[in-house]
């Protein structure tokens, strides 16, 4: 909750939204869009071609705009923070608010009410991107971090998504003031409020609840009799995830256990790259040897294809990044085997978890205990989640990360998983809490 409120009380600018509006209104060559077809009296002749003049200015703006964002990024792909106003010349904001005030202009002109209608929405659309480019350039929302972030994108300019986006580094206040504060009762369910077992304290203290007064928490057991359903594999002897030797070790205890479920296996990763690497070292094993479907994520279709597609044979391997983590539904024999690669701690240098960790440090907080281990617990958790989703279901979840039973803070993570659940370490069960946080008594 605490990511999607962030999302929804910050901005992004991407320059594929830009460019959608643009094809939307006019494309030269092939003399398509809505200024193509308008049916304008004579009268408005000259303001249609005024619009159609400024849509190109505004392709040429946007190609200096956000070909100057990608500049700031160091390699291909990636983000990078914007600590201070101005990092790039702002040429967006003129000229898509005069673009705007031209359509807005045509608009009056036109008879027919439903092209009014449309072009409206345009204008409308072409004003916010002139405002919402000013405000993240000029940083104009206190309390925000701002970054530039580029991706791999097919069909987009340079082959990348750009995006220009800033987020509130504490959503507390904001959710307290237009949320919690306001008089409402408010009911938030989900089996990922809790960091560990009964303990909301993360929660209230991100979520703004602790501001707004008392809050009453319940938590009620798990439909499910995971004791009988699930099973967790971990690993100690598994290299560091930062060793150039955990790849290889990797991909070796997953083929182990995909066969060992005879496929039915997600592959949660934390990483593209990774994802990505590790896909052709199991492509050989997998698909040849095992003769089982293997789906990758941003490689082999959309997320809902390859679901689908995994669905459809009870033996297929699918391995997919963070929206494979939670939301993902899947019961019975099709999905048996839950492989988490690695804890699923936020990159270090992700913007907002920086302004969140130095706000924290700020404060006189460890943001390592406060912010990062609670946070990859939540998603430890959902992660988890993905193996029982009715009362038929049986499976195990592997967890192929030596720092889950070797670290400090392991049995945190430990701790937060359903009572019950049989802890196989490097295949041999053991019972007591200490032996799941160390693998012996």
């Amino acid at each position: 909750m605490e990511d999607v409120a962030s999302d929804h009380f910050g901005l992004s600018l991407s320059e594929g939204r830009v460019r959608h509006l643009l094809s939307s209104l006019y494309q030269g060559k092939k003399q398509r869009g809505f200024l193509a077809g308008v049916l304008a009296p004579d009268d408005a002749a000259a303001t249609v071609d005024r619009a159609v003049g400024l849509c190109g200015a505004a392709s040429d703006a946007a190609d200096g705009f956000f070909s100057a964002l990608v500049g700031l990024v160091h390699g291909e792909f990636g983000t990078v923070r914007l600590r201070s106003a101005g990092a790039v010349e702002n040429t967006l904001t003129p000229a898509f608010r005069e673009l705007s005030l031209v359509l807005r202009r045509l608009r009056e002109a036109l008879d027919r009410e439903e092209d009014r209608y449309e072009l409206n929405a345009y204008a409308l659309r072409a004003g916010a991107i002139a405002d919402e480019a000013e405000a993240l350039l000029a940083q104009q929302m206190e309390g925000c971090a701002y970054w530039v972030e580029t991706s791999a994108g097919e069909g987009h300019s340079r082959g990348l998504r750009v995006t220009l986006a800033c987020s509130p580094i504490d959503v507390a206040p904001i959710l307290s003031r237009t949320l919690f504060g306001r008089g409402w009762s408010v009911v938030l369910t989900s089996a990922t409020l809790t960091t560990s077992r009964g303990s909301f304290d993360h929660a209230r203290a991100r979520l703004g609840c602790e501001e707004s007064g008392e809050a009453s928490t319940l938590v009620l057991g798990s439909p499910f009799d995971h004791a009988r359903q699930a099973e967790l594999h971990v690993h100690p002897r598994m290299p560091d995830p930062r060793n150039h030797a955990y790849e290889d070790a990797l991909s070796e205890r997953i083929v182990e256990h995909i066969e060992a479920t005879d496929g039915g296996a997600f592959v949660l990763f934390t990483s593209f790259r990774t994802m990505h690497r590790v896909a052709e070292l199991l492509r050989g094993e997998v698909c040849g040897r095992l003769g089982m479907p293997m789906w990758v994520q941003g490689k082999d279709g959309s997320r809902a294809f390859i679901l689908e597609k995994f669905r459809e044979d009870e033996r297929s391997v699918l391995l997919g990044t963070s929206s494979f983590w939670q939301g993902v539904d899947v019961q019975g024999r099709g999905l048996r085997n839950v492989i988490i690669t690695r804890l699923p701690f936020d990159p270090p240098d992700r913007p907002l978890t920086q302004a969140r960790s130095e706000l924290i440090a700020e404060r006189g907080g460890d943001p390592f205990m406060e912010d990062a281990v609670p946070r990859a617990v939540i998603r430890f958790k959902q992660g988890f989640g993905r193996l029982i989703r009715s009362s038929g279901d049986r499976g195990r979840v592997v967890v192929l990360d030596p720092r889950l039973v070797k670290s400090g803070y392991g049995r945190i993570f430990l701790r937060a998983l359903p009572e019950g659940v049989r802890v196989l370490v490097d295949g041999d069960e053991v019972e007591s809490e200490e032996r799941r946080a160390g693998g012996r008594e």
